[in-house]
Formats: structure tokens, sequence, C-alpha cells
């Protein structure tokens, strides 16, 4: 018999990477989403269609009403978007709470196998992630298992609403018995990534073959980069071994510049365009970069960072061609 998953949130760019590889593996795959951002399992990727049952709608009343049993839930149901999104519309971090807080009460009723609740490097403390000073971020640097919770000022209010997600999970996992991975990743990205973010929408204006290739901030900021493959491989991966809460940092351990991001796209586009930043643009931390050591463990990333790149530049020329031959 197949084994069953439940994707909550699974029409955004993760979900669309899940239900690709668990369909591979094997499973039956039930995936919840309202459309609010995600996209219609139709407008996928052709790389990414997969068969599986697609329920629109709001995933509270799902939830509320189907009492079926599932072997994996994987919640990824919240707000999201780019730093702009998150900046200028900070009460929307209170619809993930409530997100949240439904998805571990049906959780803690319906006890399924294993539970993966899409954390985030975001939860980390701030003042760790400066221009001078910064440092590998550990899992211990937020620990929920301490006989007091350690934490700090987490990046934003989408931070702050991770974090209050990863104490449910810590909790809910204690008092009933769950089994809850809360993977941190830090910056996720791939070929088929919304351009509301940084790296998809920097590639893209290299394919556009702009010039100058205009970058928020200073440019300088620098992120730990984990391509979309690796990432839902090691998560999935390391389920098995999974009791009780467990959380672990998703990323390569080393630190690049948006500005590298801009450079390497304009290479893989033959062209050597200026690269100019805009001050007075949301730019988040000024360095976040993870310790990877736990991941490392039971899982090491097979796509480098300028594979990655390369990838989504590739993917975003094939479209733009496309796209032009239609017109």
């Amino acid at each position: 018999m197949k084994k069953k998953v439940l994707i909550t949130g699974g029409c955004g760019f993760l979900g669309r990477h899940f239900a690709k590889y668990l369909h591979k593996k094997g499973w039956d795959i039930v995936v919840v989403d309202d459309l609010s951002t995600g996209l219609h399992p139709k407008k996928w990727p052709e790389h990414l269609k997969v068969p599986f049952t697609f329920v629109k709608g709001d995933m509270r009343a799902y939830l509320e009403n189907h009492k079926k049993k599932y072997d994996l839930a994987i919640h990824l149901a919240a707000v999201v978007g780019g730093r702009a999104v998150i900046e200028g519309k900070p009460a929307l971090g209170a619809h993930s709470l409530e997100l949240d807080s439904s998805f571990f009460r049906w959780a803690a009723k319906e006890k399924p196998s294993k539970i993966v609740f899409m954390s985030s490097s975001a939860i980390y403390p701030v003042n760790l992630q400066g221009a001078k000073g910064a440092v590998a971020l550990k899992e211990s640097m937020v620990d929920f298992k301490a006989s007091f919770p350690v934490f700090g000022m987490p990046d934003l209010v989408y931070g702050w609403s991770k974090l209050s997600g990863e104490f449910l999970a810590s909790t809910f996992a204690k008092h009933y018995g769950l089994n809850i991975f809360c993977p941190r990743p830090f910056s996720g990205y791939g070929e088929d990534q919304e351009l509301s973010y940084p790296t998809p929408a920097i590639c893209n204006r290299a394919v556009r073959r702009e010039d100058p290739i205009v970058i928020w901030g200073s440019g300088k900021q620098t992120r730990d980069f984990i391509y979309v493959d690796d990432l839902i491989e090691a998560i999935i991966s390391y389920l098995p071994k999974l009791k009780g809460y467990e959380a672990m940092n998703l990323g390569s351990g080393k630190a690049h510049s948006f500005r590298k991001v801009a450079v390497l796209a304009a290479k893989y586009m033959k062209y050597k365009p200026k690269i100019t930043n805009l001050p007075g643009k949301p730019e988040g931390v000024k360095q976040r970069y993870a310790n990877v050591s736990k991941m490392k463990k039971h899982y090491t990333p097979k796509v480098s960072f300028e594979q990655g790149i390369k990838r989504v530049v590739e993917f975003l020329r094939s479209k733009h061609e496309k796209n032009r031959r239609v017109d």
C-alpha cells in the first residue's frame, strides 16, 4: 500500500518540489492550497507536473472536515514572499500563526507518523548577523530542548512567526508524542522560484540583459544558498531517523553576496553589465550563513552555488525565449 502524505500550502515553490520528489518515491500525495500565493497545478512548469490530489481551499477547513490518516504531513502553508512583502505587511504574520495553531491542533488529534514544519534561518538572533562579527549560526543558538528556551531577537515579523511556530512544534512533540522535524533552511532557491525573491529576480535581470543590473540595498549583503533539490532530499532522507522534535540547519556553510549572484548570472549570459545598488530598499541582515555540521552527518549537498545559479539562468532564458516566440 502506498504511503500517504499531506502537503499544506503545497502549490508554492517548495511544495511543488516536495510533490515531484515524493511522487518519484511512490507516495500518494494530497496538496491543499487556497492559491492566495500558490500556483495552480495546471500552471506548474512541465518538469514538476506529477499526479496528485489537489484540494483548493483553506487548510483550516480541510483539516477540520477530513479525518484521513497520513504517514507524513508537511506544513508549508504560511504568508510568504520577498522581504518587501514581509516588511510592508507585518500584520500578515498573525495569519501564519493562525495556520500553525490549526495545523498542530489537528496533528495532536490525528497523529501522522512524521511531521515536517518548515522553520527558517530568520529565527536566529539578528545581532549575530551584522557587517562585523557575524558567526556561523548553530542550532543551539535557538534551542527549545534546553531547560530554559534559548533564543534572541529574530529577523522581522516573519522570524517571530517561525520562531513561535517552532516553539509550538517542540511543545506539541513533547506533550502529544509527535515526531516533528523543523528544518531551518537558509536561502533556498531554484529555477521556478517566484520573481519576488532576490535570487531569481537578479538572474532574470541578467537574462533580460539589463545594463546596469540593479540590486536592492548595498549588494554586499551575504546569504547561505542551498539548491532546492538538495533542500528537499536533505529533509526527506532524515525522516526515518526522526524521533520527537528535531531542528536542523540546511545550507552550504558558505556566504555569497547578491552581487556575486549578479556577476555569475551575467557570466552565464555572456555579457559584462555594470552592477549598481539601490540604497533605501530592504536588504535585511548584513551576513547570514549556517553551521551545517549537523546536516553533514547525514547529507551533503550535491549542487554547488555556481551550478545552481547556472540552472536558474538557463531555465529563465529558455522561458524568456519561449515567451518571445509566442509574442
